[in-house]
């Protein structure tokens, strides 16, 4: 695509804007994955129907999204593929640094992102599950997992990919790697350390009021201190 110097410009710091918040979306869904395995009954007991709604659309954002960052349809803008493409084409753009846009390095990258089998399964989940209503998902929708399986270690592969190429570009053109994640992406561990200790401390105090009325609490229920 043609692009003036200063829509390239802008086309770079809108693929990193995109990347940033996408690849903090996914930081945040694992640290509450990880959160929910550790403490599931906070989430279940406290506000299950809340984080259900934060997993499913934190989900659905990140494939949609990543997909974008990955789309390699005719006419897509804002994507690898064609930032690849693109920055070979205006390789005049890079000034001094225009011998890092090699026909070489356009090769390389371009194979590199073919090679990743997991970018085509998670474009054939996005499709089937996110985007459209396949005829075979629609009412099994956790049949998608089992035929087309895509593990956190694989959705890190693919982000780490994607920064790999976008920083290449980015900083041979700004002379700087792209911004890192935001450092309060993830701070919703603070949320989850402040409901464990509020859920702790409700159940001292309803075990102090049982005690004060003569009862006891135990695995079982709540039995009278006449009976022990």
């Amino acid at each position: 695509m043609a692009y003036t110097k200063e829509e390239f410009e802008q086309m770079l710091i809108l693929m990193e804007d995109d990347y940033v918040s996408v690849r903090s979306k996914y930081e945040l869904y694992c640290t509450l994955t990880e959160f929910s395995e550790s403490h599931p009954e906070l989430m279940n007991d406290i506000s299950p129907g809340f984080f259900t709604i934060i997993f499913d659309t934190l989900i659905s954002d990140i494939f949609i999204n990543i997909s974008k960052l990955l789309d390699y349809k005719e006419g897509s803008v804002g994507t690898v593929y064609t930032l690849i493409l693109d920055s070979y084409n205006l390789r005049n753009f890079f000034g001094r640094n225009k011998h890092k846009i090699s026909e070489h390095k356009k090769s390389n990258h371009q194979k590199e992102l073919n090679r990743q089998y997991r970018i085509h399964v998670l474009k054939r989940i996005r499709n089937k599950r996110f985007a459209h209503n396949d005829k075979k998902y629609h009412l099994n929708r956790e049949g998608i997992i089992e035929d087309e399986f895509l593990s956190f270690n694989d959705l890190q592969r693919v982000f780490n990919v994607l920064h790999r190429i976008i920083n290449y570009y980015y900083s041979a053109f700004f002379g700087k790697d792209i911004r890192p994640i935001p450092k309060d992406a993830t701070d919703v561990s603070n949320l989850m350390e402040a409901l464990a200790y509020y859920k702790q401390a409700s159940t001292i105090e309803a075990n102090i009021n049982l005690i004060g009325a003569g009862l006891m609490p135990s695995k079982t229920g709540i039995i009278s201190m006449d009976d022990i």
